[in-house]
């Protein structure tokens, strides 16, 4: 079975809002089987949203839209289906109940612009939107079926769940299985992968890159993509950290449980990122002890111990290596843990230098076993840095639990 989703509204075209929904529905799609052949953005222009219904039509068994069922002049939608199949708008007053049931019990009356949400193509029906006001539209006919679900995530995610998941055939899932990195670049991770990522196998191994990750992925489930993806995880690792939807933080987790180990993290040019993303993780109290933000100087010295020669003029300054092994011992003994990691660096847009450019970024890791402080040229903007010093923290932290010296892509010499 194909599908078609088409994304309708001035919003996505001109960048005020991200199309989420076309990637949840692609998502829920897979899961049944059903190939998402084509995703369509489309402006609120009546014209156009029936040439997209009627092209459609012809090239799927399911199309799928999200917005323009509201009572503003720009809701299009309904109007537009009817144009495609060649209908005329019936006014539905059963739906139109409905309405003024939900504007009422939020304390609201109804305007007759509101009741124009009951109009549907005399070949269609609407249903009830149980969180929300606009109804949802569905035609079917023996070539394709059609529903219109309305744009607010909260009410079309429901809807999609209610009305159309229970109408699509059980069939092979084709959602996706994914194995990330990270510290290791694209070209790197494609020759390590070989002949896994060849476009003619039956299986190909699909890759990308997104937010200084590499990511390897299957488009399907079953024993045969199990022993693919175990394949490809080998292949990458150690860089290799998780699954779907992963960061190294939850691969720190499972090694940390294992070793009945515990973690404490000082930050300074992440502001509390780090804790941020390892509180993200289930169960992180049963191994994270807690984390300080220490910004300044003072606060490094006062909460951590680092020694006020460190920012001297003749001292290697706050973003160094011996700032950052400081920084990871100092949270150890603060915090009792078995672990310490630590970030300092240069975050910008300004406060570089020639030395130091912005994108430096220094992690620590104390442990018994353990002390390193690695060096990173990020590139990008504030927040890319920061972003990728979260990310790279727990990955140096993976690999100095698994005791490996492997390199990490823009890692330069101390």
């Amino acid at each position: 079975m194909r599908a078609i989703v088409l994304s309708i509204g001035d919003e996505l075209l001109c960048g005020d809002c991200v199309d989420t929904n076309s990637s949840w529905l692609c998502g829920r799609f897979a899961e049944r089987g059903v190939q998402v052949c084509e995703v369509l953005q489309i402006p609120d222009d009546r014209e156009r949203i029936a040439h997209a219904f009627r092209s459609a039509s012809g090239r799927c068994e399911v199309i799928v839209s999200t917005g323009g069922l509201g009572p503003t002049p720009d809701d299009l939608t309904s109007a537009a289906l009817a144009d495609a199949v060649g209908d005329e708008l019936v006014r539905d007053e059963t739906a139109v109940g409905w309405i003024r049931d939900r504007l009422v019990s939020r304390g609201h009356g109804m305007i007759d612009s509101q009741a124009t949400m009951g109009d549907r193509p005399t070949s269609a029906v609407l249903l009830r939107n149980a969180n929300g006001t606009a109804p949802i539209v569905h035609r079917a006919d023996e070539i394709c079926r059609v529903w219109c679900l309305p744009g607010p995530p909260v009410e079309m995610r429901p809807a999609f769940e209610q009305y159309i998941a229970p109408e699509l055939p059980p069939g092979r899932s084709l959602a996706s299985q994914e194995v990330r990195c990270c510290g290791i670049i694209e070209a790197d991770a494609a020759a390590l992968l070989g002949e896994l990522i060849d476009r003619d196998r039956t299986l190909p191994v699909g890759t990308r890159v997104s937010r200084g990750s590499f990511i390897a992925t299957v488009h399907e489930e079953g024993p045969e993509s199990d022993a693919l993806l175990a394949d490809v995880a080998a292949r990458l690792a150690p860089w290799a950290y998780g699954g779907n939807d992963e960061g190294p933080q939850h691969d720190v987790a499972r090694m940390l449980l294992a070793a009945n180990q515990t973690l404490a993290t000082a930050e300074s040019c992440t502001g509390g990122w780090i804790g941020a993303s390892i509180v993200d993780v289930p169960g992180s109290s049963r191994w994270y002890r807690g984390g300080v933000v220490s910004y300044s100087n003072e606060l490094k010295h006062r909460w951590l111990d680092v020694p006020m020669t460190r920012f001297e003029a003749e001292g290697p300054g706050a973003v160094s290596g011996e700032v950052a092994r400081d920084m990871a011992v100092g949270i150890r003994a603060t915090t009792g843990s078995d672990w310490g990691v630590s970030v300092t660096g240069v975050a910008g847009p300004d406060g570089g230098t020639e030395r130091k450019p912005v994108g430096t970024v220094w992690i620590g890791i104390s442990s018994d076993t353990a002390d390193v402080a690695r060096q990173f040229r990020f590139p990008g903007d504030r927040t890319a840095v920061r972003r990728r010093a979260v990310a790279y923290a727990m990955q140096c932290l993976r690999f100095a639990m698994l005791e490996t010296s492997a390199p990490l892509a823009l890692e330069v010499g101390s």
